[in-house]
């Protein structure tokens, strides 16, 4: 078989193979990996009651405690990575569209989303350089607390459980 060949065929099998992870990254939500994902009909109860089940919480005050540090803990994530994924801010150029080009809906803003639109205007702006290093330490800086946050928030939640559960939501990608 031709270099050419096998490299088509590689080319192939990977495509394939993303396609495949893409899709299913999209059932569990735009977080991935466990915690509250947000997709499109998402049912943050359902999941807790899921946890619930699986971490065997019977005792209900236990339970109100562990699902409010859970809650705590992914909306602490989702303030660390920008409220929407990672990404850290903006869609790129030309925005985000969902499907047939319709722009999707635009994320809440934070004080994080509202300081990279800041620093994004400083460039447009063509901003002297100290404005410009100006907004990025005040990326950085809400970058860092949201994520001392979301440390501490998965501190807390470590002290109420049990090791057995404590696996079960790292296993869940929560902790």
């Amino acid at each position: 078989m031709s270099i050419l060949k096998r490299t088509l065929i590689l080319a192939g099998c990977v495509a394939a193979l993303g396609l495949g992870t893409a899709t299913l990254m999209a059932g569990r939500g735009a977080g991935g990996g466990g915690g509250f994902g947000g997709g499109a009909g998402f049912n943050p109860q359902a999941q807790l009651d899921t946890y619930r089940q699986a971490m065997a919480v019977t005792d209900d005050a236990e339970w109100t405690a562990i699902s409010a540090a859970i809650t705590k803990v992914t909306t602490a994530r989702a303030a660390a990575m920008g409220g929407f994924g990672g990404r850290g801010g903006r869609g790129g150029r030309g925005g985000r569209g969902g499907a047939g080009g319709a722009p999707a809906a635009a994320p809440a803003a934070t004080p994080l989303t509202d300081a990279i639109a800041a620093l994004q205007k400083t460039l447009d702006d063509k901003a002297p350089t100290a404005d410009i290093k100006a907004a990025i330490a005040k990326v950085e800086g809400i970058k860092k607390t949201n994520q001392t946050a979301y440390e501490q928030a998965q501190d807390d939640l470590r002290k109420l459980l049990k090791a057995p559960q404590e696996g079960y939501l790292v296993t869940q990608g929560v902790l």
